[in-house]
């Protein structure tokens, strides 16, 4: 009896026939790849291309005063000018201490003496009972006193009687120079630095002696301690200023 060959039924091939069939089998599919066509990357989008690395940038700040060829501007006539000291536009300079507001003078005439002179308007002056003129700057540090003296004395300037008019002023006289004799305004007139004391208290001082045919006088300063330099000045110029009253 025949029997009937299943479709499940296992098939028994010898081992080279199954390398033959598997060989073939690879070269068919093989064949088939290479016949078919590349795929088509047209409507892709396009890988952009690289750019350039950009330059390094430079975190150090940059200093303004520092401006490079093509930043730097040069002023325009329309640019107005930094305002200079002491012209229109500059902020007021003030005052150093003990000078009066925009350095206002005043005439001072001692009449014992038929002598003027010149004092900021901020000074104040008065007569003692001995008939001396006292003058003084804002701040007590400072003085300045006249008296009156007889005829001939400035012409003379004999240092031991100008010692001993100085010492009715001041105590303790020791002289630091020597007189010096000059024309002041067309009076005859000297001048002669020492210290001393006045009232138990250290102090240095400058003689001034003015005299004409009018009159003559006798100006002692008193410089006490830590006097500011501009009072310094403003005393000498003072004394600089003794003429003629009339």
């Amino acid at each position: 009896m025949t029997r009937t060959r299943h479709p499940f039924d296992v098939v028994h091939i010898s081992r080279p026939a199954a390398l033959a069939a598997a060989c073939l089998l690879a070269v068919a599919c093989g064949n088939k790849a290479a016949d078919k066509p590349p795929p088509d990357n047209s409507s892709a989008p396009a890988t952009a291309a690289p750019k350039d690395n950009p330059p390094p940038k430079d975190d150090k700040p940059k200093d303004p005063k520092a401006a490079t060829p093509h930043e730097a501007k040069a002023p325009s006539k329309d640019s107005p000018a930094p305002p200079a000291e002491g012209k229109p536009g500059a902020p007021p300079t003030p005052n150093p201490p003990g000078a009066p507001a925009g350095d206002a003078m005043r005439w001072e005439v001692f009449k014992a003496g038929n002598l003027k002179f010149e004092i900021p308007s901020a000074w104040t002056s008065k007569t003692e009972a001995n008939n001396h003129l006292v003058v003084q700057p804002p701040g007590k540090n400072a003085l300045v006193e006249y008296a009156a003296v007889s005829n001939g004395f400035a012409a003379k300037a004999a240092e031991k009687e100008l010692l001993a008019e100085i010492g009715k002023i001041i105590q303790a006289v020791k002289k630091t120079s020597n007189v010096k004799k000059f024309k002041q305004h067309g009076c005859d007139a000297f001048t002669l630095e020492g210290k001393g004391k006045k009232d138990n208290a250290e102090v240095d001082w400058v003689s001034f002696g003015v005299g004409h045919k009018g009159g003559e006088i006798l100006a002692i300063a008193l410089f006490y301690k830590d006097v500011p330099q501009n009072i310094k000045d403003d005393i000498r110029k003072s004394l600089e200023s003794i003429q003629p009253g009339t």
